[in-house]
């Protein structure tokens, strides 16, 4: 993980900024219970890394854009549909930079 790599550097430096991409898909979608899990861990871990980050000045931030794709074919209830398409990578993309 490039978190684990650059985080010693970072350290020694004494700044750095990260910005995880996460996927809207933590936020559930039915059927898929652990791909929802595991993309919600990411979540903890951008938590923990900007807590123990803020005393060095490593500030941490994660996105998690969504987007219509295959993954969603299939699912019946249109409510997570609609709710994937909500913020588009093109414009997560844009708030990064």
């Amino acid at each position: 993980m490039l978190l684990r790599k650059c985080w010693p550097l970072m350290r020694e430096q004494g700044f750095g900024r990260i910005v995880n991409v996460m996927s809207g898909s933590m936020l559930g979608l039915p059927g898929w219970v652990t791909y929802a899990a595991v993309k919600a861990a990411y979540l903890g871990l951008t938590s923990v890394a900007a807590n123990e980050g803020e005393p060095h000045d490593i500030r941490v931030n994660g996105v998690w854009p969504t987007a219509n794709t295959r993954l969603l074919d299939g699912i019946d209830d249109p409510e997570p549909v609609e709710r994937m398409k909500a913020f588009p990578p093109h414009l997560v993309a844009e708030a990064i930079v």
